[in-house]
């Protein structure tokens, strides 16, 4: 993470500290000024909080992901997200079906692997989401219904000790920023997952090959080590080409006027300290910058959820 990072964001004891989060807030239908007014009561709250000192119920909820889970249990089949209840009932069921075989040997290829490198280690793993094809960045329908079936396969296979969606990840990296002074320190840790006691990641890409497709995951630990890999072959489908929206919404601190914000290939001046963007979700990278306003780069990922971020203004 960056060192000089400056996000604000009220912490258990109601003090201001450095980090990133998502609105507990969601607005399914709104427009971008809806969710500006929702921007704008949230910056409110923020500083009736601090005018009024501590309030741990606030700073408690602010704590929250605003992410559904797949399930509440992926090992016991619970509700799925109305977003992957959409895709079920959209699309093509032989399409899913063969997408669920090929996550389905994804995984057998990850967990053979780690057996070879890691033998009877019960690892505690933090699974990214499958992002492509394309060369954006982007998280496609696919991706999003790959990654969550990939997970549950990993946890059905019982052979981690704790497995983690990625928006999971990041509230807990979140918290994990509000608890100490200021970022994490990249010198002393390499991987921010190591800082919450993950063991490793699975990192994956979906891409183009030949006329289908293909997905590509591997298992990296702390030290940058490849404790496992695989791949699968998919035929294309439209669900590859339909990225999955999202409301990102940058709130500066102060609520300056006039500040440019860029992402996604967007750039937007703040009004009333607030830039709301329409954008695929996927890794993005924000830029911040003005007059009197020193430039931030940063690279963030806007997930299937709406989502706030936060910046101090240095």
């Amino acid at each position: 993470m960056n060192g000089n990072q400056a996000i604000v964001r009220i912490s258990r004891n109601g003090d201001v500290k450095g980090g990133t989060f998502r609105s507990t807030l969601r607005l399914r239908g709104g427009g971008p000024e809806m969710k500006g007014k929702i921007s704008v009561f949230l910056i409110l709250a923020l500083f009736g909080v601090l005018s009024l000192g501590t309030c741990p119920g606030l700073a408690e909820e602010g704590n929250k992901s605003t992410h559904e889970a797949t399930t509440q249990d992926p090992g016991a089949g619970g509700e799925v997200t109305s977003l992957l209840d959409g895709i079920k009932e959209t699309e093509d069921p032989a399409q899913l079906n063969s997408v669920h075989g090929a996550v389905k040997k994804l995984a057998g290829q990850l967990i053979s692997g780690l057996e070879k490198t890691r033998p009877g280690t019960p690892l505690k793993i933090v699974v990214h989401d499958l992002l492509g094809p394309g060369k954006d960045k982007d998280l496609t329908m696919l991706g999003l219904y790959a990654s969550h079936k990939l997970v549950t396969q990993l946890v059905n296979c019982g052979k981690f000790a704790k497995v983690l969606e990625r928006d999971e990840f990041d509230r807990l990296i979140a918290d994990q920023m509000f608890e100490q002074e200021g970022p994490f320190d990249e010198k002393t840790v390499h991987d921010p997952a190591e800082k919450i006691g993950m063991d490793a990641t699975v990192y994956g890409q979906i891409i183009r090959a030949g006329k289908g497709l293909e997905i590509h995951a591997k298992i990296v630990d702390s030290s940058s080590e490849v404790l496992s890999k695989g791949e699968v072959s998919l035929p294309d489908m439209p669900m590859a080409k339909d990225p999955v929206r999202t409301t990102f919404t940058v709130v500066t601190i102060p609520s300056w006027s006039g500040v440019l914000v860029t992402i996604g290939g967007q750039t937007k001046e703040t009004g009333e300290g607030i830039a709301i963007f329409e954008l695929p979700a996927g890794e993005r990278t924000l830029v911040i910058r003005g007059t009197g306003v020193k430039a931030f780069t940063k690279t963030v990922y806007p997930s299937d959820e709406d989502s706030n971020y936060y910046h101090a203004l240095e």
